[in-house]
């Protein structure tokens, strides 16, 4: 089995087995506890150091972004606390069109 992907042969010059990619593998996430963290800072810290970590030229919609992406984050992680998912198979189900 050659994995030089010569002309000639059954796999393109691009291909590498699947235990070769590493880079496919699923993230492992660290777990956090949203209801922790809920306790220990308030939103209005929480938006505060969130835009002292911006930089000086920020815009009013930069800001406005980042803060609309971090409340998302903090529901969906707070969903997923809950035990409001969806399994893979389900999603696939609902939104892969049959061929």
């Amino acid at each position: 089995m050659s994995f030089g992907g010569a002309a000639g042969t059954a796999w393109g010059p691009h291909h590498r087995p699947k235990q070769l990619r590493p880079w496919r593998r699923r993230p492992r996430w660290p777990r956090v506890n949203v209801e922790a963290m809920a306790r220990t800072r308030s939103a209005k810290q929480e938006a505060l150091d969130l835009i002292q970590k911006l930089s000086p030229s920020a815009s009013w919609d930069d800001i406005m972004y980042e803060l609309y992406v971090r409340k998302k984050i903090a529901a969906g992680l707070a969903a997923a606390a809950e035990g409001r998912v969806v399994a893979h198979e389900e999603v696939k189900r609902r939104f892969v069109r049959p061929r």
